[in-house]
């Protein structure tokens, strides 16, 4: 990294995170410790809900003003990047040197679905590009461990585990969805009801694909969020199979 390229200065929250900031002479009050706060943080959102944790409400629960919070962390949003690095934890172990990269990877996605799924909260939470925290970059190391062995370039590695972190997401979010629409809409039609309501609505030569699954009873499927996980997430891995296999060098004819 060049001089022009350094990051002149890094959250404080961010810092202490790694490890890697000094408190000043007139710092927060003694005792009080990152870790703390961001476990305060958690812990309401767990509790009551994403829209609960304010600046206030964890300096609250901490027993300290609001202002002391500030030499930990900046801002709320600085706060909620260190609480999702929290709750995901560190990621599984990546296969050895020669390992399988598909169970790897699986794994890996597997693991920080159900990280998300006990924290539903955290999908909430905006991200733009890699969170600079160590769990986020422990997690981006450990998939892009799983395919170093791969054929694929550093960008195709890169995005694979980034293709793999939105999909978890993505359907961790689905599952908050169903979860807040089902407290929304007590009593509303469920899975099985809704392929009934809909065959009542629809015509079959209008929407016949539609018509098709219904009466394959398709909409009554129970596999539920874990198997629409699962199946996506080995389409995707099956693409990724096939990419290798399309790019692997051919062998050489016997002679």
């Amino acid at each position: 990294m060049t001089q022009g390229d350094r990051v002149e200065r890094l959250p404080a929250g961010i810092e202490r995170a790694w490890g890697r900031w000094l408190p000043p002479r007139k710092g927060p009050k003694p005792g009080l410790d990152l870790q703390a706060v961001v476990a305060a943080g958690v812990d309401l959102a767990q509790s009551e809900g994403l829209g609960a944790v304010s600046m206030s409400k964890v300096a609250a629960a901490l027993g300290v003003s609001t202002m002391a919070l500030y030499g930990y962390v900046e801002s709320k949003e600085e706060l909620l990047a260190l609480m999702v690095d929290r709750v995901c934890g560190p990621p599984p172990e990546p296969p050895r040197a020669g390992g399988g990269w598909r169970e790897g990877l699986a794994q890996w996605a597997s693991t920080l679905f159900d990280a998300y799924r006990r924290h539903l909260w955290a999908v909430r939470i905006p991200i733009s590009g890699v969170p600079p925290t160590p769990n986020q970059v422990a997690w981006l190391e450990a998939g892009l461990r799983c395919i170093r062995d791969t054929a694929l370039s550093a960008q195709q590695r890169l995005s694979t585990v980034l293709l793999l972190s939105v999909f978890v997401r993505s359907e961790a979010s689905l599952a908050l969805d169903l979860a807040d629409a089902r407290k929304q809409m007590a009593g509303a039609p469920g899975p099985h009801d809704y392929g009934r309501m809909i065959r009542e609505l629809i015509d079959p030569d209008q929407f016949p694909m539609v018509s098709a699954a219904v009466t394959t009873g398709a909409f009554e499927d129970d596999a539920g969020v874990e198997g629409e996980f699962r199946f996506g997430l080995d389409r995707i891995l099956d693409g990724l199979e096939a990419l290798l296999r399309s790019e692997a060098p051919p062998r050489r004819a016997n002679r």
